[in-house]
């Protein structure tokens, strides 16, 4: 949830309404800062409840599928994105971490859905919220420059 805080925060370091409207790519990472800070916190406590009604182990393999399903679409989505918005070259050689940070969660909850063990589902929760944490390092050194 500190992410959707931080999102809070980059609104008033952005400068407050007086500046306007957002751009497209300003959208763009206040929103995959929010999706995936959100889905994070609905995933680890969805898998309490799945727990109760399915068992550990089931629970993990579901909800590991159901991350990776969301971390595919959240890396889909956010290169689709990135390519329509042709945002300079810089920005997209950064999305190639933001990318490889996806990829490396998927990785895991793939492995936790074959073999669920809690810390592996841990891991690939922590590697998952690398996304907001890239995109939201990138927002600061954006504003930092600016200033």
């Amino acid at each position: 949830m500190s992410f959707v805080g931080f999102t809070g925060l980059l609104i008033t370091w952005r400068g407050g309404p007086g500046r306007g409207e957002f751009d497209e790519f300003e959208l763009f990472q206040l929103m995959s800062v929010v999706v995936v800070g959100l889905t994070v916190l609905f995933g680890s406590l969805g898998v309490i409840v799945f727990a109760d009604l399915l068992g550990p182990s089931a629970a993990l393999r579901v909800a590991s599928v159901g991350l990776g399903v969301v971390d595919i679409g959240v890396v889909v989505w956010s290169s689709r994105r990135l390519s329509a918005m042709r945002v300079p070259d810089h920005t997209s050689r950064k999305s190639r971490l933001f990318e490889a940070a996806g990829a490396a969660a998927l990785i895991v909850f793939v492995a936790c859905a074959l073999a669920p063990g809690l810390p592996l589902f841990e891991l690939g929760l922590l590697l998952f919220l690398a996304l907001p944490a890239l995109v939201f390092r990138f927002v600061l050194v954006q504003l930092a420059r600016r200033r």
